[in-house]
């Protein structure tokens, strides 16, 4: 996480140079003072009612908590405010513009509010992040370090990189501070880490030689091949190029370049004669450069309005679309709350799992053909997330179409493998329940040849039905639509067996469901590291089998007998 702490000093071209600063250099949260305004709803941005105060989040990091609304009062007042809302908080960072004096951040003297702020603060046991004695603060009457950085005594080993920075225009009296927190993560466990590989560097030749015995060591194989045939994806990543603001141009970047260099000759003329001439020069330069922002802004906003005339699904459609999809969520860690939420939604169930019962003796367990690993493997997706061996798909693939007699002969074991054996499973299943005693022909959702056109379709039609007779004898249409509340979590494993009983299914596929239901495990990370719980229900999401099951517990819904003119569409 990088984090930029800067005061804006009321100013509205620093409030615009800011959300192209916090692009160039990648900041995760910007921690800001004297904002010029408030930015709307589609931001992460939280601040108190008189704008002396905000944090702006970006990047989807998750906001738990909010800032208090400090009073406008005395110095000491407002400290007393800030300890006691972080009292008992942790990990912590305070932050912000406190116009306080002292030796301890490299001050040529401690005056009084110096001594405040340290006095309230040593109560929450924080750790002073600024170092060297860059000034954080330069005006007219000279510069000064009042822009300070505090972490609570446990997070300042994840903190590196506090500085002052030099080389980035703020159109503020105040400079830049910028740090990085690092995400620090607790050991998985006995599994050990997590090993991944770039598929995009995959040696097919490398990987084809490498498994000379994949039907006595398969899993391990398959991890040597990826070893030995591709370069880890777990290093030094390429740095991803980001966009500038919608309004940034090429003259805005050359007059902010001048102004800094014109805010740089004012600092290297102070105490000499051409002083004066220098801040003149920094004057006419932030205004140059404040003009070029907002004119630019009013023509962005121009031709965008222009655009949407001329092709309604273009630029404007993204732009408003990206503001309302807002960013991608990373999970809350913070212990209580995600435990709350894996409560809610994994509901625990009491009843013991029933065991199919026990058939008479019949056919053998058919083996997995050469024809049906294939047709599993081949609809695998190469971008697919890996298990977690990291084995991309595509390598696991290619060790599927290298040695496929491996797979056929031990292929009951599940980890990175396990969504091929999923999926013959799977279309083991559909000779079942597409079968005439089968599915309702009423439900249309995770079914070959069904789609979401032919549910319409259903729909439009019993509705012209209704509506479609003589005059004197057309009849209502109602519609009621009902959604099931955290459907796939709260599915019932007794019901699923019980109904896949119903539709005849043989006695080794109910055993193989059985035991795919058996001593199932949530892992789920928090500050306080990995947890886990046990899964008493439901059907994991993204799974190969989740829809069919789910399909198949609610198939008796479909099939309820209703009064006459009432039809169920799943």
């Amino acid at each position: 996480m990088r984090i930029l702490q800067l005061n804006l000093n009321h100013c509205r071209s620093a409030q615009d140079l800011l959300s192209q600063t916090v692009r160039k250099l990648g900041i995760n949260v910007a921690i800001v003072c004297d904002q010029y305004k408030n930015l709307g709803p589609h931001y992460t941005w939280i601040a108190n009612s008189n704008r002396q105060a905000a944090i702006w989040v970006r990047g989807g990091l998750p906001v738990q908590d909010s800032p208090s609304r400090l009073p406008n009062t005395e110095f000491s007042a407002l400290l007393a405010n800030v300890v006691e809302e972080a009292q008992g908080k942790r990990p912590l960072i305070v932050a912000g513009d406190f116009n306080a004096w002292s030796t301890e951040w490299g001050s040529s003297e401690t005056k009084p509010r110096g001594v405040i702020l340290l006095d309230a603060l040593s109560v929450l046991d924080v750790v002073l992040l600024n170092t060297g004695h860059t000034p954080t603060f330069t005006g007219p009457q000279g510069s000064s370090i009042i822009d300070l950085s505090f972490a609570s005594d446990s997070l300042t080993p994840r903190v590196a990189g506090w500085r002052v920075e030099r080389g980035v225009v703020t159109n503020s009296d105040h400079r830049a501070i910028t740090f990085n927190l690092s995400d620090h993560r607790h050991h998985r466990g006995s599994a050990g880490p997590r090993r991944r590989w770039s598929a995009r560097t995959l040696d097919e030749e490398v990987f084809s030689e490498r498994p000379e015995d994949m039907a006595g060591a398969l899993i391990t194989a398959i991890t040597e091949a990826c070893g030995a045939s591709m370069s880890s994806g777990g290093g030094r990543r390429r740095r991803r190029r980001r966009e500038p603001v919608y309004w940034w141009t090429d003259e805005i970047a050359a007059l902010r370049r001048q102004c800094l260099r014109a805010r740089r000759l004012v600092q290297r003329a102070r105490g000499r004669p051409v002083q004066d001439a220098r801040r003149v020069d920094f004057a006419v330069a932030r205004g140059r450069l404040r003009a070029a922002i907002e004119e630019s802004k009013r023509r962005c906003w121009s031709a965008l309005c222009d655009e949407v005339d001329r092709n309604v699904w273009g630029r404007p459609y993204g732009t408003v679309m990206s503001r309302l999809r807002g960013p991608r969520a990373t999970p809350p860690r913070e212990p209580s709350l995600v435990r709350r939420t894996v409560a809610t939604l994994f509901p625990m169930v009491t009843e013991a799992l029933i065991r199919p019962p026990v058939r008479p003796a019949g056919a053998e367990v058919p083996d997995v053909s050469l024809e049906e690993l294939r047709g599993a493997y081949a609809r695998i997706r190469d971008g697919a997330a890996p298990g977690p061996n990291g084995v991309p798909n595509r390598a696991l693939k290619l060790a599927v179409a290298v040695r496929p007699d491996a797979f056929l002969r031990v292929y009951y074991m599940l980890d990175m493998a396990g969504k091929i054996l999923e999926r013959i499973i799977c279309r083991r299943l559909e000779v079942y329940t597409e079968a005439p005693i089968g599915l309702s022909d009423h439900q249309h959702g995770f079914r070959r040849g069904r789609s979401t056109i032919d549910t319409i379709e259903s729909v439009t039609t019993a509705a012209r039905e209704a509506v479609g007779g003589a005059i004197g004898s057309r009849k209502y249409c109602a519609v009621v639509t009902l959604d099931v509340r955290n459907a796939f979590n709260s599915a019932r494993w007794n019901n699923i067996l019980a109904a896949l009983e119903r539709i005849r299914t043989p006695e080794y596929l109910l055993k193989i469901i059985y035991s795919y239901f058996q001593a199932r495990v949530l892992e789920y990370d928090t500050d306080d590291g990995l947890e886990s719980c046990s899964i008493t229900a439901g059907v994991p999401h993204g799974s190969v089998l989740g829809p069919i099951l789910w399909n198949v517990m609610y198939d008796s819904i479909l099939r309820l007998r209703l009064e006459e003119g009432v039809r169920v569409v799943g």
